[in-house]
């Protein structure tokens, strides 16, 4: 009896020092870590929502950089960090990426962390060479049938989004393509711009606004509903094509175990930023769209990219490098 008195005390002593932690949390500065070098999307849009986010806390928000490892070298470092609510990580599209290509990492992106909240997305739109004759997206879906052999398409590499999404649409239209990987997306689009191949699936920023300059011409947005720094480029959908809409999607995750009342203070403090008129107008000069929503609204968008991804992979028959 007196052992069970015993470990029913320490029980109550570990709820209440959980309770207490998370009552005084945050009492010192949280660190974001961030999977690519300074200066990317990824770290561009952390930087512009952090300064916000650490008005709401009260604490310094400091961003650290972490790049390589097809992201896992930063998120790692998450995933061992102390489940305290000061130590969390921005994740891209590797994060659900990765499980869908099977590549092995030391953590699940889905049971391995507690979802914070969905920051932004940056939606992708196809675009082709000045010299290519289709001014419309069913202009191009028309003239790479009538080629008689696969369209060739760009992208920032193997297992980038726009390398899956463009293997879903081909699956779903039965439409032959070849998939032409750059190391990034600026010599990719640069060899586009060049003529030295037509199509390109890239981001709206900065690719796609180079439309606005005349080096490519851009076909349509892989969307829900028109950009606002391209209000004339039509969704796919608004031209006849339901396809899966695609994004660079930004959240934030904590270690798994972390308290639920932070995670939920972590959820708050970011979504009052995402609603800031300023930093709105910052995010909308970068072509990002700000998300929010809650830690289960975004467990939920990971469940289903993993899943709906990796059925393209394996139909596709893709591999990582």
């Amino acid at each position: 009896m007196k052992t069970t008195h015993s470990l029913a005390a320490f029980t109550l002593f570990c709820m209440a020092a959980g309770a207490g932690h998370a009552q005084s949390w945050p009492s010192q500065p949280i660190h974001i870590i961030v999977p690519y070098a300074a200066g990317g999307g990824t770290d561009t849009t952390v930087r512009t929502i952090a300064p916000r986010v650490a008005e709401v806390l009260g604490q310094p928000v400091v961003v650290e950089n972490r790049p390589g490892g097809a992201t896992i070298i930063a998120t790692e470092a998450v995933y061992r960090a102390e489940p305290d609510g000061y130590t969390v990580a921005a994740t891209a599209a590797p994060f659900v990426l990765n499980a869908a290509l099977g590549v092995e990492t030391p953590y699940d992106p889905l049971t391995d962390f507690a979802p914070v909240i969905r920051m932004v997305d940056l939606p992708f739109c196809v675009l082709v060479n000045v010299d290519n004759p289709a001014t419309t997206f069913p202009e191009l879906l028309d003239w790479a049938r009538a080629q008689g052999e696969p369209m060739l398409y760009a992208s920032a590499g193997i297992g980038s989004m726009p390398h899956l999404w463009m293997e879903s649409f081909a699956l779903e239209n039965d439409l032959q393509v070849e998939h032409v990987g750059y190391r990034g997306s600026a010599p990719a689009l640069l060899d586009v711009i060049a003529g030295n191949i037509d199509v390109m699936i890239e981001g709206v920023t900065p690719g796609c606004l180079r439309g606005a300059t005349g080096e490519v011409r851009v076909l349509g947005l892989v969307w829900d509903e028109r950009s606002p720094l391209l209000p004339d480029v039509p969704t796919l959908s608004e031209v006849g094509f339901e396809s899966r809409i695609a994004a660079a999607t930004f959240a934030i995750v904590a270690p798994s175990g972390t308290d639920p009342e932070i995670v939920g203070r972590l959820n708050a403090a970011f979504q009052e930023a995402l609603d800031d008129a300023d930093v709105q107008e910052s995010l909308a000069a970068q072509g990002l769209l700000p998300a929010g929503g809650t830690p289960e609204d975004l467990a939920a968008f990971f469940a289903s990219e993993v899943e709906f991804w990796s059925g393209v992979v394996e139909q596709a028959g893709i591999s990582p490098e």
